[in-house]
């Protein structure tokens, strides 16, 4: 598998047509799009993206919401060979204009009435067609229905599309200035789904949630690598609505953000707090019982059959309750997009849900390292993924290099030759080290940190983490 038009052809090749691949909630049920309905919907939007006049290369922005149709007109964009431009959902009109200016779009993908009218101030006197995703989004706008399919006998074979053709530009706002397209081809997201696939033990049974922006590579990676073990992917329309649609999914997967964690943890520790009594009392010794334990397996130890014994009893009557309010099938999370209070991590271990973290940039596709299931070190970013390669500069900048590292930054040759150096390392701007067992600790970013007048650096992230994990905050 070395392209993404690769990836599409294995999931509607390999999985039962009528597998439910997609999700979304629609008012009080649930709107199902199947392996089959999903093939239909993307071949025929790639031809009518042909027939409209789209070709490889042209840039296609897509304005909206994790949904199914997402997907759809990324994938069309792939087949076609078309670069697509994910916008943020919630981008106001001037960084929408940029944007699609910068990136030359020909097309504009917009989701949601408020968002229409956005994209049509945004795209007032630019060479940019808009189309709605559904009907009636403003006065006139033509949407993907509306669109012509040209009769099988003239609709036009795919363009073969090559590894390191482009296949996305995501704009990043970087450290400092306006915003910085990131150019990822073919090869560089492929071989993110092709390292992470023999890392943990997901299967097409899996159920996950999908509320991380779908604009940002991270939540765009995760689901490229579900798509292709066929796991059932359902859209929730923002992290404010994971805790009210846990209970309803269910996941056995997830992916998030700190804050999610930070939020459960506080919400479960204050929810204690309140009982009081013999319930907290309960809960304070399966706690004291739990870190015993897992302590000793952090070590590489064991803890004593008592103890082990002692643990499985509040695994079964307490620590299950919590894990209920979760939905009660998740076997494992992964966090990333920042870091992960250590407090945090070592209580949902203790609990029976261990958390995942790993660590990348947009700039490298985006994963570079990651915990893993047999090899989860709390509190660091986790081992180097297969095939990429990290180097610890002299002043403790983490540098990358491999497959996943961007081809540059789009019409910007003076930010790319500062991000990348002459030997293919992504200078990442984040301060870290590598211990003896081959795991990555971040300590900071490098433009955080503040040197005091005695001299001294001091990093302000393990300080902001452990205020992060208090209820006062």
């Amino acid at each position: 598998m070395k392209t993404l038009q690769d990836l599409f052809f294995y999931v509607v090749g390999n999985f039962p047509p009528r597998k439910v691949l997609l999700r979304i909630k629609e008012g009080r049920g649930w709107r199902e799009v199947t392996v089959k309905e999903f093939e239909k919907a993307v071949r025929e939007l790639a031809q009518k993206l042909l027939a409209l006049g789209i070709r490889p290369g042209d840039r296609v922005a897509i304005f909206s919401e994790n949904r199914p149709e997402w997907h759809i007109v990324d994938f069309a964009c792939q087949l076609i060979g078309a670069v697509d431009v994910p916008l943020y959902a919630t981008l106001p009109a001037p960084h929408v204009r940029y944007i699609v200016q910068d990136a030359g779009a020909r097309l504009l993908i917009v989701s949601g009435k408020e968002r229409a009218r956005v994209a049509l101030e945004a795209a007032s006197g630019l060479d940019v067609q808009v189309i709605g995703v559904d009907p009636n989004l403003a006065p006139g706008l033509r949407c993907l229905a509306d669109l012509p399919l040209p009769p099988k006998r003239k609709q036009k074979e795919f363009p073969v599309v090559a590894e390191e053709d482009l296949a996305t530009l995501i704009y990043t706002s970087g450290t400092t200035g306006e915003p910085k397209g990131v150019m990822l081809t073919h090869r560089n997201l492929i071989s993110q789904v092709n390292a992470v696939r023999p890392l943990f033990p997901i299967t097409d049974k899996d159920i996950s949630m999908s509320f991380l922006p779908l604009s940002h590579s991270y939540e765009r990676t995760v689901d490229y690598v579900f798509l292709q073990y066929g796991v059932q992917i359902n859209y929730v329309e923002s992290i404010e609505k994971v805790p009210m649609q846990l209970t309803e999914i269910r996941p056995t997967i997830m992916v998030s953000v700190p804050r999610l964690y930070e939020r459960s943890y506080i919400k479960i520790l204050s929810k204690i707090q309140q009982e009081g009594g013999a319930k907290r009392r309960l809960f304070q010794w399966a706690l004291s019982v739990g870190r015993k334990v897992k302590e000793a397996e952090w070590r590489g130890e064991k803890a004593s059959a008592f103890l082990r014994g002692q643990y499985a009893v509040a695994k079964a009557r307490i620590f299950s309750k919590v894990l209920e309010r979760l939905g009660g099938r998740l076997r494992f999370t992964v966090s990333g997009g920042a870091p992960l209070s250590r407090e945090v991590g070592e209580f949902f271990d203790i609990v029976g849900l261990p958390i995942l973290q790993g660590y990348g940039l947009t700039e490298s596709s985006p994963v570079i390292s990651v915990n893993r299931l047999d090899a989860n070190r709390i509190g660091s970013a986790g081992q180097v993924l297969p095939g990429v390669e990290v180097r610890i500069a002299e002043d403790g900048e983490i540098l990358a290099r491999g497959p996943n590292i961007m081809k540059g930054y789009w019409n910007k040759p003076e930010a790319t030759a500062e991000a990348i150096d002459k030997e293919g390392f992504l200078h990442t701007g984040d301060v870290g080290y590598i211990d003896a067992d081959g795991y990555l600790f971040i300590t900071d970013r490098k433009k955080d940190i503040i040197v005091t007048s005695g001299g001294k650096n001091v990093a302000p992230q393990p300080i902001e983490g452990k205020l992060g994990a208090t209820a006062y905050i």
